[in-house]
């Protein structure tokens, strides 16, 4: 039975979806024995002695989140997992590292697909995986032909009190196009754009769309209006690295050192609820769409509800959205086929069911087709089950 050192909190969701992917694999492998003392954040006065601790625990391994006494709690030699590194990868060490690229990248197309054009993008002064996530969403909304603001406060000789923070981001806000898709880089700060736009008597979503990032229940749901938010595979980044541990602990080596927590999908809330589509045809066409992805919808039921010609609708989803009446009943369906893959336990052959396909294996071909992957194979890369 392996003995290991949790260094992770559980103050966040990030910190109890890894907790629940170790945990998931040491009771189906394990049981494993997890000793969790001293506390995540280690008290400097007391480090010695904690360091000490740790020595003398008997443990055969580490999983840690990144902190100020990384490489002491690294030196005591056993097999470690850092997630969440600040800069750069910790060398010749497994690393659990959030892909930001994908990260900004699906935000950027969310809001795309939703007919924004205006688009901001609010993060973290300082903070490298922020940069790395505002360069992504902007190269993809560039891709587009669009620019993106991004929240540069003006830096002052001392640092602003919260409620400063706030008032700066609701003149921000206030000087933004409306309407406007903006990014945040996480949950955190998704919360304050909203607190913020309080403060500026601002309207979400009909002025301001607002997306965070890491699906964080306990924030998303509890502001107002509930936040949207990027769910993240943390949970199956959590049992990879359990899995990649046991190796290092029973002398096996190791060929990837890198396991990506990458974004599932977005999870609509109220923060972003709205499509920013000023032509009522356009916006009825593409509702109509979304609503009725349960089922094998035809261009002629579209304009037949929507009462237009074919002619003139394909006209505006190209001019608007710049893609056909077809690619968007395709898409709006891959969305669904994706949501139930992802959110549930059911067989491809219910799900194929469930979406009124002919067969699981014409479901199969028209997912495979559209997103160049196996809906079998999509489960297992992105599913936290």
């Amino acid at each position: 039975m392996f003995k290991v050192i949790l260094l992770i909190e559980t103050s966040s969701s990030y910190g109890r979806a890894l907790l629940r992917g170790i945990a998931n694999y040491s009771s189906l492998k394990g049981p494993w024995t997890f000793y969790r003392k001293p506390p995540f954040y280690m008290n400097p006065k007391d480090t010695k002695k904690q360091i000490k601790q740790l020595k003398d625990s008997g443990a055969d391994g580490i999983i840690m989140r990144s902190g100020l006494e990384t490489e002491k709690i690294l030196s005591i030699g056993l097999p470690a997992i850092v997630s969440s590194t600040p800069k750069e990868p910790i060398p010749n060490i497994p690393n659990i590292v959030s892909d930001h690229k994908a990260i900004g990248q699906m935000a950027a197309k969310y809001f795309l697909d939703r007919g924004f054009t205006n688009f901001a993008y609010c993060g973290f002064e300082n903070i490298p995986w922020s940069k790395s996530r505002c360069q992504s969403f902007s190269a993809q909304i560039a891709k587009a032909s669009k620019l993106t603001l991004v929240y540069n406060p003006k830096k002052t000789k001392t640092k602003n009190s919260w409620q400063q923070q706030q008032n700066l981001m609701a003149d921000w806000l206030k000087s933004l196009p409306k309407p406007i898709a903006i990014m945040a880089c996480s949950d955190d700060c998704g919360q304050q754009i909203i607190e913020a736009a309080k403060i500026a008597n601002i309207k979400i979503p009909d002025e301001i769309a607002i997306l965070g990032v890491d699906n964080d229940d306990m924030i998303c749901d509890l502001t107002n209006p509930p936040l949207s938010s990027i769910a993240m595979n943390i949970e199956k980044a959590g049992y990879r690295s359990a899995q990649m541990l046991e190796k290092m602990m029973t002398g096996k080596k190791i060929k990837d050192k890198i396991i990506y927590v990458t974004p599932i999908r977005v999870i609509t809330r109220r923060s972003t609820d709205i499509l920013a589509i000023k032509d009522t045809d356009l916006a009825e066409a593409v509702n109509f769409i979304h609503k009725n992805s349960v089922r094998a919808l035809s261009i002629f039921d579209v304009t037949e509800k929507i009462s237009i010609s074919r002619r003139s609708l394909e006209r505006k989803f190209r001019q608007t959205l710049d893609r056909s009446i077809l690619d968007e009943i395709k898409q709006s369906r891959i969305e669904k086929i994706i949501h139930m893959l992802i959110e549930t336990d059911l067989p491809i052959s219910q799900i194929a069911m469930a979406l009124k396909f002919s067969s699981s294996q014409n479901m199969s071909r028209f997912f495979q087709r559209e997103m160049k992957i196996t809906p079998l194979n999509c489960r297992k890369k992105y599913s936290n089950r």
